[in-house]
């Protein structure tokens, strides 16, 4: 059985030299499939009827230079305010990306919501104040999902009631909102795999922060305590004490503070500690 490619050369010979032998010179014409000449290398294309296209011109210097000047003449907004607004020809959603605020978004609702966390978790330094601002991002674009459920469901209402009103009067609730998620399933699945990383985002972040801020805290509390005990020993050898100079993370209002919860039994535990650990608070100090 022949295959393919011996199926076409035996049509195209057929076609072409219906009687006689295979003429050396034209061998590659011929290409019958008991030909010895025309079968002896296996190499050419399989398809070599089709055309083949003419090769482009290259553009000449004028055109380049006409293009070149074109290219300098519309390069966009070039004021912020412009530069802003083409930014926002593709948001959407605001769901991903770096617009979180939307034009119609309530920007006051949004600092309250930021003042709110900042107020729970005090973050100190850059890294705890950009996890904290990006999971109020990851919040309000979650708190968005559920509008714009709501609005491909009342889209969906108003596409059915003006292409056939009488059959969406007559069929119940639950079941145009089926018709219309089945319409309109595509969006709906984005939304919710949009939704479950922003959650997964969340919680990832969330966690990310707390481990962060245990541990400064287990940190600051080790150096309050230690700079607690070196105020002790001072305090008892009537000797001036300055926390700042030691380098210490916390603050010297933070300091004081500590210092003011200090009661006299967690005073004494301090100071038998320190004369327990004598050279190293020395060396400390």
């Amino acid at each position: 059985m022949m295959n393919r490619k011996e199926r076409r050369a035996a049509a195209h010979a057929a076609r072409i030299y219906p009687q006689g032998p295979c003429d050396p010179e034209n061998a590659k014409v011929c290409g019958r499939p008991d030909c010895v000449t025309c079968n002896a290398s296996d190499d050419e294309d399989e398809d070599d009827t089709q055309p083949v296209a003419p090769p482009k011109h290259p553009l000449s210097e004028a055109r380049l230079a006409a293009n070149r000047a074109s290219a300098q003449a519309s390069t966009g907004p070039k004021t912020p305010s412009g530069k802003a607004k083409v930014a926002q020809n593709a948001v959407k959603t605001a769901l991903t990306g770096r617009t979180v605020l939307l034009p119609f978004d309530d920007v006051t609702a949004y600092q309250a919501l930021l003042d709110e966390y900042r107020k729970e978790f005090t973050p100190v330094g850059p890294i705890e104040r950009g996890l904290v601002q990006s999971l109020v991002d990851t919040c309000w674009r979650l708190d968005r999902i559920p509008g714009l459920e709501y609005a491909l469901i009342e889209n969906g209402y108003n596409q059915f009631g003006h292409s056939d009103p009488a059959r969406t009067m007559a069929t119940p609730d639950a079941t145009l909102e089926m018709l219309i998620r089945r319409a309109q399933e595509k969006e709906f699945r984005n939304l919710a795999l949009t939704e479950s990383r922003l959650v997964r985002r969340r919680e990832r972040e969330m966690k990310e922060l707390r481990t962060l801020q245990t541990t400064r805290k287990a940190k600051e509390e080790e150096e309050l305590k230690q700079a607690a005990q070196l105020a002790l020993v001072a305090e008892t050898k009537k000797q001036l004490f300055d926390v700042e100079p030691l380098g210490f993370v916390f603050s010297t209002q933070r300091f004081a503070q500590y210092m003011a919860r200090l009661t006299p039994a967690m005073k004494s535990n301090l100071l038998r500690e320190a004369a327990s650990q004598l050279p190293q608070t020395q060396a400390a100090a």
